[in-house]
């Protein structure tokens, strides 16, 4: 099936804030297979140095925004 479209960023912003997938598997608290399926699920972005992925940490912290509101909906918070 090959590897999901590679969004363009600027190069800064993939050097600085840039996670590898065993990284990206600690900022979430999940495996590092975890992450693999929610890149090929696209519900991660993934950028590629070279032939190793990364993940943006700000993909990250929009995703763990998003799970905290959903939860707090859940709670009726």
């Amino acid at each position: 099936m090959g590897r999901p479209a590679t969004p363009m960023y600027p190069a800064s912003e993939v050097s600085d804030g840039a996670l590898s997938l065993d990284d990206a598997a600690a900022f979430l608290g999940v495996s590092k297979r975890t992450v693999e399926e929610l890149i090929h699920r696209g519900e991660l972005l993934a950028v590629f140095e070279g032939r190793k992925p990364r993940v943006l940490k700000r993909h990250l912290e929009d995703r763990l925004a998003m799970q905290l509101a959903q939860a707090r909906a859940k709670q009726g918070c």
